[in-house]
């Protein structure tokens, strides 16, 4: 190889360290915000388990404020007030007296949050039982200790499983942009995931305050995260959404396996939540595993 090449090449790497060395390490969540975020939404899910599996239509108002508003896009209900909303429970007490659910996981967020819940005793076209549960996906806005917004999602799988509720298109458009999601943040290439956003998209991460907006600063901010976990792998554990609409929202559940204390195998669960307009992420919103985030370090 010429000389010339050859010291090119050498520049090029020494500059490339140097940037890799130049990435401040990321400020850690603090672990207090994220326990006290933690316990009081497991406060408002568990009340919700409780009431909704009661069939007492009190206790279920009891737990919204008066001017709730739930959105199901999947179903097209728009509801408005807690009257409206304590009719819906009722008519849902009725049709599915004996239904049961729980909530298998919570991904927190400080301005709303995800609660995972798996329901049966339910038949929607398809028998959904305590082995084969409908998953919904709800995301809570709460003030006080009381939620003031509900917006609903729904497992792909379940999707697929009750007739009507998504076509076969909305689905596997879905499945494709998670599948591209988890490949492109553990690839190590950030023009690849940026790949993945419009130009003036915007990344939202409230328990790490970070906010990325267009697709340079997001590229910039993967490269980052590229340096922070070398060889972050993200694993689909949940795919889930809304079934209609015209811009349905795509949700993921995620399993990040880093490194954590000691350099230990770890894995951050979270959750993210993507608007996209042809088939390209306009706006993103992430949500965590408040005991992950702990157990790996990246809350303190």
């Amino acid at each position: 190889m010429p000389r010339i090449a050859l010291l090119a090449l050498l520049v090029v790497a020494v500059a490339a360290c140097r940037a890799e060395r130049a990435v401040a390490p990321r400020q850690p969540a603090s672990a207090a915000e994220v326990e006290s975020t933690a316990a009081a939404f497991e406060a408002v899910t568990s009340a919700v388990v409780e009431a909704w599996s009661s069939g007492d239509v009190e206790a279920v108002r009891e737990l919204y404020t008066d001017d709730i508003v739930h959105h199901d896009q999947t179903f097209g209900a728009h509801i408005v007030g807690i009257d409206r909303v304590g009719y819906m429970a009722s008519s849902f007490m009725n049709q599915f007296a004996g239904m049961q659910s729980r909530v298998a996981e919570s991904l927190i967020g400080l301005e709303d949050s995800l609660a995972v819940s798996e329901l049966w005793n339910i038949r929607l076209g398809h028998e959904f039982t305590q082995d084969d549960p409908l998953v919904e996906v709800d995301l809570y806005e709460t003030r006080g200790d009381r939620i003031s917004y509900w917006t609903l999602f729904y497992g792909l799988d379940t999707l697929e499983k009750v007739p009507g509720s998504a076509t076969t298109e909305r689905l596997d458009e879905a499945r494709s942009l998670l599948s591209s999601y988890g490949s492109a943040w553990s690839s190590g290439k950030p023009q690849m995931v940026g790949g993945l956003y419009t130009r003036d998209a915007v990344r939202e991460d409230t328990i790490f305050g970070e906010r990325a907006e267009g697709r340079e600063a997001i590229t910039s901010f993967a490269e980052s995260f590229f340096a922070w976990y070398p060889g972050a792998q993200w694993n689909l554990l949940l795919p889930f959404g809304e079934g209609r609409g015209d811009a349905p929202m795509t949700g993921g559940v995620y399993a990040i396996r880093v490194s954590g204390p000691g350099d230990q195998p770890c894995e951050v669960h979270v959750a993210v939540l993507l608007n996209t307009s042809e088939d390209q992420i306009v706006h993103e919103a992430l949500y965590y595993g408040a005991d992950s985030l702990i157990s790996c370090g990246w809350a303190r």
